[in-house]
């Protein structure tokens, strides 16, 4: 369930401020590649996000808390991948942040570490991608024994 809602939650935020930059949208396909929705899918979702009057905007609430700090690390990087957090978008995160319990200035913590880490703002790896690592680490190692 996670996985769809981490999903759905990015579609939104990359959706917010009416734009999708080249940056957001090779975010998004990884992304997608990394949950293990279909190429397919993820390029029909990116090339009819703007178009798309029926997506629910509801923030989604996670199985547990550190999910959605994933989601939200991940948010912020996306966000910026054009340079600039927009109003809308951080509005969103917000209201993620708030329905699964996490402070705004946890929220805050978060954005001011992103833009005062030069080594976050260039780094491509997501969040996501390492837990879905770990995950399969964990998974394997459990199949061995």
């Amino acid at each position: 369930m996670d996985r769809s809602k981490y999903f759905r939650a990015m579609v939104i935020l990359i959706k917010r401020d009416l734009t999708i930059s080249p940056k957001e949208k090779d975010f998004f396909l990884r992304i997608g590649q990394i949950l293990q929705f279909s190429a397919d899918f993820c390029q029909e979702t990116i090339h009819n996000l703007l178009k798309n009057p029926y997506i629910d905007e509801k923030p989604p609430v996670f199985s547990n808390i550190n999910m959605a700090k994933i989601f939200l690390k991940d948010g912020i990087k996306i966000a910026f991948s054009d340079k600039n957090l927009h109003q809308k978008e951080y509005n969103w995160l917000q209201k993620v942040a708030r329905a699964n319990h996490i402070s705004d200035e946890w929220l805050l913590g978060q954005l001011h570490d992103f833009l005062n880490d030069p080594q976050k703002k260039k780094s491509k790896t997501l969040e996501i991608e390492k837990y879905y690592q770990k995950y399969q680490e964990i998974s394997k190692s459990k199949q061995e024994k």
